[in-house]
């Protein structure tokens, strides 16, 4: 769980990423430089993978996402599901 500092929310989304034909296993190894980022399943036959993105704010995930973009062999990064939730909700869970 990401929250940082005074902004206390947390964004969880969900993504699934086309790679270029026979770059997965490199699209991979590039993901781990980002902590935000956790694979859940990959589809070699097809070059997809699909992970979460976590970030503490909006504007984190956004950018987080569109920074998959520019990892070389992705060809594509398409958003499947967004949720937040803020620090109250988040405490209620914690604390139970």
């Amino acid at each position: 769980m990401m929250m940082s500092g005074s902004n206390k929310e947390m964004h969880v989304a969900g993504v699934v990423v086309r790679c270029t034909a026979g770059r997965l296993l490199e699209v991979l190894q590039n993901l781990s430089d980002y902590p935000e980022v956790e694979v859940h399943q990959t589809q070699p036959a097809s070059s997809l993978l699909v992970a979460t993105v976590e970030t503490s704010g909006l504007q984190e995930q956004v950018d987080a996402t569109k920074a998959l973009l520019d990892i070389p062999g992705v060809m594509d990064v398409d958003l499947v599901y967004h949720a937040f939730d803020s620090a109250p909700c988040l405490e209620e869970v914690c604390a139970s």
